[in-house]
């Protein structure tokens, strides 16, 4: 299932990152620049990890055309990061009960 955010910073509308739209070549390089996996900075992103945080708006600047510093210093004021929920397809079909073959653990970025 994708994961999907809004990432708008300092003003700016960063667009919707799409974790189904990142090629292998983009997750190398977040992993070469951050150290952090796709799924670690998601599950970061989710936690509010400043490490995460930065990566994403990194990413987001980074296809914008203007990545900016890594490690730049902003404020939580500067950055708002909106996950979007699309319905879930298993759970449309039978009324919402689900198809008794998906297993959660709470962590809504893997």
């Amino acid at each position: 299932m994708a994961v999907k955010f809004r990432v708008l910073f300092r003003g700016d509308d960063l667009g919707v990152f799409d974790s189904n739209a990142v090629t292998m070549d983009e997750a190398q390089q977040l992993e070469d620049k951050t150290g952090l996996t796709m799924n670690e900075m998601l599950d970061g992103v989710g936690k509010t990890s400043a490490k995460a945080t930065r990566a994403l708006i990194w990413f987001q600047r980074l296809r914008a055309g203007n990545p900016g510093e890594l490690y730049e210093n902003f404020t939580f004021g500067d950055y708002d990061v909106e996950r979007i929920d699309e319905p879930d397809p298993t759970r449309a079909a039978d009324g919402g009960r689900g198809n008794g073959n998906r297993s959660t653990n709470g962590d809504s970025a893997t």
